[in-house]
């Protein structure tokens, strides 16, 4: 005979199952290269204070700044070991994952922050695919800004850029195409080595976002800066698949909201640092070089469209190009014809 289950026990269980998937706590373990302190990390902290709050306690980030090297971080999200669940990515770090994203710190390529914020805006659809696909959820768009090129001795051209001990980020494809289409030497250096190599003159010349220099105190071991932007410098916040499915609806939906509101802070404290730190640059008697103009840029413009070409193929697909392309141009057109 069938035993039946009385009918408030039925009910009493289904409120103890409830309260219990609702008081699923969740920490998301991350890791940033950014230093405690940086507008990256305080960002961040912001965000957890929200969702914690908004969640009820069920989801916070358990946020470990000043992680020395982005490859070191990715190890640590792999599913074998899940050590770390997420990351504030440079585009270094994006690359390793999915190098088509490197298409937005194409050399010479931004001219402004319109160009950015079109292109950036059009393809995060697109790329949060390809992420996912690799097994991250892309929780959204950070950025670093446009990188100059710092230097102890006056860098004015491309002559004097040949001449001198340049620094290139170890293992970094684009910025070894970029100096090979210049014909320079650079010297591969990981990022915690560059400050003490400023200080041997083992490099002389480094390249840098503003508010990275500051922060890195790379500025205060060079005297020059071209206020040339070599390229733009993007960033993301990512977390892995397997960590964003462990999530219930309601925690994915409120992850993916409130990341997007607060990356989009960040993004507008990211350009208000780096003119900050522009304005504190000359107070400290940092030399700004006029940005070549005439045939000596058309030399680095030239270059940047030749690194461009090479690598269309290989980091990227010639049509993610053409689209990036075609959305610089349709924001130039709309600034030509005011």
């Amino acid at each position: 005979m069938k035993k039946i289950i009385p009918i408030n026990i039925i009910f009493i269980l289904a409120i103890y199952s409830s309260f219990v998937f609702a008081q699923t706590k969740h920490t998301i373990r991350f890791a940033s290269i950014s230093l405690e302190g940086t507008t990256p990390i305080k960002i961040m902290r912001n965000l957890s204070a929200e969702l914690q709050k908004e969640s009820n306690g069920r989801l916070q980030f358990n946020i470990f700044p000043g992680n020395s090297d982005e490859g070191q971080i990715l190890e640590k999200m792999n599913p074998k070991t899940s050590r770390l669940d997420g990351a504030g990515l440079t585009g270094r770090g994006l690359g390793d994952i999915l190098p088509m994203t490197r298409v937005l710190e194409l050399p010479f390529l931004f001219q402004s922050y319109d160009e950015v914020d079109n292109v950036v805006s059009k393809l995060q659809e697109r790329f949060a695919k390809e992420f996912e696909k690799n097994g991250y959820v892309l929780l959204g768009w950070a950025e670093v800004g446009f990188v100059y090129v710092f230097s102890k001795d006056r860098i004015a051209n491309v002559q004097d850029l040949r001449k001198a001990k340049v620094w290139t980020w170890s293992g970094d494809p684009l910025a070894e195409e970029m100096f090979r289409s210049l014909n320079v030497s650079p010297i591969p250096l990981s990022l915690p080595d560059v400050l003490t190599q400023l200080g041997t003159r083992m490099i002389n010349t480094v390249y840098a976002h503003p508010y990275g220099a500051l922060t890195l105190s790379w500025n205060e071991r060079t005297k020059y800066m071209n206020e040339l932007p070599i390229t733009f410098a993007t960033g993301a916040v990512i977390i892995t698949k397997q960590k964003y499915n462990e999530l219930e609806p309601d925690l994915q939906n409120l992850l993916i909201t409130k990341s997007q509101k607060w990356l989009a802070e960040l993004i507008k404290q990211t350009r208000k640092d780096n003119e900050n730190a522009l304005k504190l640059f000359k107070t400290k008697g940092l030399i700004f070089v006029p940005k070549p103009e005439g045939q000596e840029l058309k030399i680095f413009q030239d270059a940047g469209v030749r690194v461009r070409e090479k690598l269309a193929g290989k980091l990227y697909p010639q049509d993610l190009l053409d689209q990036v392309i075609s959305l610089i141009n349709e924001v130039r057109s709309k600034q030509g014809s005011r």
